[in-house]
């Protein structure tokens, strides 16, 4: 059996020292006091918080078992990992669920979301490793392969670049820059190919994950370092940790999606390859549409605010506000029920919008802005 040791003791009597869920302040004072009755709810002196006496004593009464940092043994672990994904996705859902006497195990936090991603990662690296396997071992025409979506492989020497560039996708890739005099009549793809200069290229940071990673950072940190919020917050670290992490759930969704289009890459090549020469039709007319296009283009410069109302930058404001603003509201005044928890969230709202907006434009449009003054 799996045993979470962390701040929390699963045994079978009650915690001789019990503390405030929320700030974790010593509350045993009060319950020496009792003598023939028992109170049933009680209020921390510390932080005001109200609770009910028997989840102070008892916080392992009724654990979410489905959630990662409760879950027993490795398929139990597999499947809560999915169900907290998916709980996470509705504050209001999952913090009915979890509370705030259910203690945070640390270590299973800081695992859930590198676990994920990393799942991610393998399942597409996985595919399309083997796909391009499968594609060099045919007989290539001119000496290329079709490799998907406007991709294609060389066979010969060069044929660990494609192995290198599947392998590292989500960070760079190593680009060919063919000189102009091989651009010659008679000289064949591969030839061109083979006299092409390599170097690795790292890929561009979307203006749009600055946004979205800025601000979900942002909340976590000023929550933590202000004064003025760290006077309101009476709070465990745990709990900000807790929250912090699981507000990163775009995170594990976006790259799963890019996981997902890299396996359809994967087999866009093999279906053209082996298939009528087609490749998967639908796939290659949705990413040549101007639609799909302008939900993935993102905001470089101040000069490109405008496609903030396309498609591309009304998906990422309804991003923010369901995964920040839904997410934060929902912990700060409703879970944690901070005093004066309209006041924080709105102070902390401003500073990780302005944060995230200023990660958004870059600094060079922060410099263009200031020069046209």
């Amino acid at each position: 059996m799996d045993h979470l040791i962390d701040q929390i003791d699963y045994v079978g009597h009650p915690l001789e020292t019990p503390s405030c869920p929320r700030c974790g302040y010593d509350v045993s004072g009060v319950s020496t006091g009792w003598k023939d009755t028992c109170e049933l709810r009680g209020t921390c002196s510390e932080c005001g918080f109200e609770f009910a006496w028997r989840d102070v004593f008892r916080p392992d009464r009724q654990l979410p078992r489905w959630l990662f940092e409760y879950a027993e043994g490795r398929r139990g672990r597999f499947v809560g990992a999915w169900k907290t994904l998916l709980m996470v996705m509705i504050p209001p859902l999952f913090f009915a669920r979890v509370k705030l006497w259910h203690a945070p195990v640390v270590k299973r936090i800081c695992w859930w979301l590198p676990l994920m991603v990393l799942l991610a990662y393998l399942s597409a690296t996985v595919v399309g490793v083997c796909s391009i396997w499968l594609l060099l071992q045919t007989t290539p025409v001119n000496g290329v392969v079709s490799g998907g979506y406007r991709r294609y492989y060389a066979a010969g020497s060069d044929e660990w670049i494609a192995y290198f560039n599947e392998i590292f996708s989500p960070i760079g890739s190593y680009q060919g820059h063919i000189p102009l005099q091989a651009y010659k009549p008679g000289i064949t793809w591969a030839m061109q190919a083979k006299l092409a200069q390599w170097e690795f290229v790292f890929n561009d940071l979307s203006s749009g994950i600055c946004f979205l990673g800025a601000a979900a950072l942002a909340w976590p940190v000023a929550l933590l370092l202000l004064k003025p919020t760290r006077r309101l917050a009476k709070i465990r670290n745990a709990h900000v940790l807790r929250a912090s992490v699981y507000s990163l759930w775009w995170v594990v969704l976006l790259a799963w999606i890019l996981a997902l289009d890299r396996i359809t890459w994967s087999l866009d090549g093999l279906l053209e390859t082996f298939g009528a020469g087609q490749g998967i039709v639908p796939l290659r007319r949705l990413m040549d549409s101007s639609l799909w296009q302008e939900l993935w283009t993102p905001i470089e410069s101040i000069a490109d605010l405008g496609l903030a109302w396309r498609p591309g930058g009304i998906v990422l404001g309804a991003l923010f506000l369901f995964s920040q603003v839904w997410w934060w509201h929902t912990v700060i005044v409703k879970h944690w029920r901070l005093p004066q928890g309209r006041m924080a969230f709105a102070l902390i709202g401003v500073i990780a919008g302005c944060v995230a907006i200023l990660a958004a434009i870059g600094p060079m449009s922060i410099r263009y802005i200031f020069m046209n003054l």
